[in-house]
């Protein structure tokens, strides 16, 4: 984005020193007066440092992202990405993302917990068996003898209900996190579709008109019947209207990015790590 942006600072540059060399000829010929080309010299001088600005911010911008693999900043960005609008109409499909993973991961211990606590309740009855010997009279007898725990099945109720409760919990917060999900990509695509169409129509419609207006005012101050800064008002217009398409482009991207990231496009990305 910030290489584009650069790229139409260059573009301003170009358009201001060709209207700079048309006022330097007419005041050559004292068609004009001095300060129109002191005019024309100051909106050349801005314009080229609105150019190194650009450059050094998508350098840095650069440099930031080649950080990210400690790469070289030297690298080159295909400008044909900025242009694609077909994932508009592009449908997704949702996937697992670490998220949901996480909440599942939650949902099995709460499901396990419910199993252990309910053993933790269920307490055996237990038997003893052996021989008495008495001896008073030598007599011998066989002694047998057990017990029933009493309340054992209610001892852990608690304990299995708050299981029960977290594993309910964990199931209604994945429920809520995929529909979340789908509703904020179902509220994405549409605006993505707006914006591609107003890029179309800006291009098809404003764009060719406002370019045609620069030539015609450029072609009317060569002949005398505009001013100087009549030139600079279509050329501005036309910048003008070229930022605001970028702005559209950059919202539409970066919205674009949203959209994949909600639905999980990037989990086949993170790096599978050996568990040997």
């Amino acid at each position: 984005m910030a290489e584009a942006e650069a790229s139409l600072a260059v573009e301003r540059l170009k358009l201001v020193q060709a209207t700079q060399t048309e006022v330097t000829r007419r005041v050559k010929a004292a068609r004009d007066p001095l300060f129109a080309g002191s005019l024309a010299d100051a909106d050349v001088a801005r314009a080229q440092i609105a150019v190194d600005q650009a450059k050094q911010k998508a350098q840095a911008l650069k440099a930031r992202l080649a950080a990210y693999w400690n790469g070289p900043i030297d690298f080159e960005l295909d400008p044909a990405w900025l242009e694609d609008l077909g994932s508009a109409k592009t449908e997704l499909a949702l996937m697992e993302t670490p998220d949901t993973e996480r909440l599942r991961a939650q949902q099995r211990i709460a499901t396990a917990h419910i199993g252990l606590e309910t053993a933790k309740s269920a307490s055996d009855p237990t038997f003893e068996a052996g021989v008495g010997d008495f001896k008073a009279d030598g007599a011998v007898a066989l002694v047998i003898g057990g017990s029933i725990p009493l309340g054992a099945r209610t001892a852990n109720k608690g304990a299995v209900a708050r299981s029960r409760a977290e594993a309910m919990a964990a199931a209604t917060d994945i429920e809520v996190n995929e529909h979340i999900r789908a509703r904020e990509i179902a509220a994405i695509t549409p605006q993505l579709m707006s914006f591609a169409e107003e890029v179309r129509r800006i291009d098809a419609e404003v764009i060719p008109q406002s370019h045609r207006a620069v030539v015609q005012v450029r072609e009317g101050f060569a002949r005398g019947g505009f001013s100087y800064r009549d030139v600079i008002g279509a050329q501005d217009a036309l910048m003008s209207l070229k930022d605001h398409r970028l702005g559209i482009l950059k919202s539409f991207h970066l919205l674009r990015t949203r959209r994949e990231r909600l639905a999980g496009l990037w989990v086949p990305l993170i790096p599978v790590q050996d568990a040997n």
